[in-house]
């Protein structure tokens, strides 16, 4: 592919796990609040398909209200945890351009809009849903782990130019997350069912997962393509229904700060993709090596 990365400030010092073979896909995977890129790209490289870019881009440093403006990596400023806390709209429109420049660069360099997932844990997956639901480019779906929908208030008006009001979502919350409580996560998944086709939201929630730490391992599948379209050349037609396109693992991890809003460099994700591999539903899915679709 061709495309200088300098023109797109974030993807200048992202950190990026390149496909083995021709890349055909992409995910955009965003970090938690004072965490940078490289941990998420650690544990997809341990999973990638050799078809799928990776990009983990890290967020700029700044000083973060919650944290008594302590400056560290985060996305936007968050004053509260909420969903009544002040917010910070503009530099969460900022940010939400600044992806989207993202998605722009990998689809003129030629991988299909159709075939990006952009995902994202806490409040990075919280960044990952406003920009998937106010962009312009039909993606393929949304990872958003231990998170909310920011400028919540503003929905659905905020997504009626949206080319995502049928995107598949894919929500994972921990029942014991002190930092953002899964009843936020299930009052954001209720709001998401508004923008966006209800049966197409996934709520999965996880006995005993914290926000800082994964007692017990559960999984989460995606149940549903994250993209639809004609059988592909081989491809079992028939196996209608449930398909799985995304396996999300929560693994047992050590703890690495004492949370958001007491000061503490807040965690790296616990949540590992312990596999991102690819079904068919109706033959397709945005992870297939190539793009059979028709072009009538």
């Amino acid at each position: 592919m061709c495309g200088n990365n300098m023109s797109v400030p974030l993807l200048a010092d992202a950190v990026t796990v390149s496909g083995a073979e021709r890349e055909t896909a992409a995910v955009i995977f965003l970090h938690g609040l004072g965490d940078t890129g490289h941990s998420w790209a650690d544990a997809l490289s341990s999973i990638r398909l050799p078809y799928v870019k990776y990009i983990c881009p890290h967020a700029p440093r700044i000083p973060v209200t919650l944290n008594m403006k302590m400056v560290m990596p985060s996305w936007f400023d968050l004053m509260g945890l909420s969903p009544d806390a002040p917010e910070d709209e503009a530099g969460i429109k900022k940010a939400a351009e600044n992806i989207k420049a993202i998605i722009e660069h990998e689809v003129k360099n030629g991988i299909p809009p159709n075939r990006i997932i952009l995902g994202g844990f806490s409040q990075g997956g919280a960044l990952s849903l406003y920009t998937a639901l106010t962009c312009q480019h039909q993606l393929a779906g949304i990872v958003a782990l231990s998170c909310w929908l920011p400028l919540h208030l503003f929905f659905p008006g905020a997504a009626s130019n949206s080319m995502n009001k049928d995107i598949a979502i894919l929500q994972c919350h921990g029942e014991m997350d002190p930092m953002i409580p899964v009843r936020f996560g299930a009052l954001t998944a209720e709001k998401l069912k508004s923008v966006v086709t209800p049966a197409k939201v996934q709520f999965k929630t996880y006995p005993g997962v914290m926000h800082s730490s994964c007692p017990q391992r559960a999984r989460g599948e995606a149940g549903g393509s994250l993209g639809r379209g004609p059988a592909a050349p081989g491809g079992d037609a028939r196996a209608g229904g449930r398909s799985d396109l995304l396996d999300c693992e929560l693994e047992p991890c050590a703890e690495r700060g004492a949370g958001v809003g007491r000061g503490a460099v807040p965690l790296a994700p616990c949540v590992r993709l312990a596999a991102l591999r690819s079904r068919r539903e109706n033959g397709f899915s945005p992870f297939l090596k190539s793009d059979t679709r028709s072009n009538k």
